[in-house]
């Protein structure tokens, strides 16, 4: 099993980073998923990612996290976790940035 650690700062930075637009954020159904890998992904690793943006899913790199904004139900997107991962070519875990967002509030 692969372990992710972030700093308070770092994670701090992670949920204050807005990679789409507060409309963007704040439509109901839509859900940011924060994707934490070990480093960042390189060139070719991120343009793979961004040929899966579509209608319902789209996608930020910022540093060492990947930023997904999925515009419908996970169930109903045609992409996944799995998927990332095999596009990343690393491991990866998610947290939705609900989640994110009141572990960096928790511990700041």
């Amino acid at each position: 099993m692969a372990t992710f650690v972030r700093s308070i700062a770092e994670l701090t930075a992670v949920a204050d980073y807005r990679p789409f637009s507060d409309a963007e954020l704040t439509t109901e159904g839509h859900t940011l998923y924060i994707g934490f890998v070990v480093k960042g992904p390189d060139d070719q690793a991120k343009e793979k990612l961004m040929s899966y943006r579509g209608e319902f899913d789209d996608f930020q790199v910022q540093g060492r996290e990947v930023y997904w904004l999925c515009r419908t139900r996970m169930v109903d997107s045609k992409f996944s976790m799995a998927l990332m991962e095999k596009v990343l070519g690393v491991r990866a875990t998610f947290r939705n940035s609900t989640t994110v967002k009141k572990i960096a509030a928790k511990y700041s």
